[in-house]
């Protein structure tokens, strides 16, 4: 496969063994997700219609499957050199990495704000009711 992209790149076939999963839809993926998270936007008008035992359980989750994102960016950042492009590769090639690339400054940001912007204020507003 590697070959039809470059004559010398072998990093592609390294992705192989990473546990990717694919999902089209977050709330479809992950039911806590539009079942607690999206509901608990409701905090701001009335914190008494949230479950907060749900609501924590669903954060924890939620964390959780970020570090698994991350330690995934890691590898596939790891297993493409750090996104390094040959100079024989073709557009495809240099477009899935520069793309990789993107995609794991993207998670960041999300992760990010989720982790310590979104979760501590629904947090803060739980303990104020």
């Amino acid at each position: 496969m590697d070959s039809l992209h470059s004559s010398t790149e072998t990093r592609l076939t390294r992705f192989d063994s990473l546990p990717v999963h694919r999902h089209s839809n977050p709330c479809q993926s992950h039911p806590r997700y539009s079942q607690v998270i999206l509901p608990a936007r409701a905090l701001e008008d009335d914190p008494s219609t949230v479950d907060s035992g749900a609501l924590s359980g669903a954060f924890e989750h939620l964390e959780d499957e970020h570090e698994a994102a991350a330690s995934l960016l890691a590898d596939i950042r790891a297993n493409s050199d750090d996104y390094a492009i040959p100079e024989d590769a073709c557009t495809s090639y240099r477009n899935v990495l520069d793309r990789l690339e993107i995609l794991e400054g993207d998670m960041h940001r999300h992760v990010h704000t989720e982790n310590n912007v979104l979760f501590p204020e629904a947090e803060a507003l739980l303990e104020t009711r």
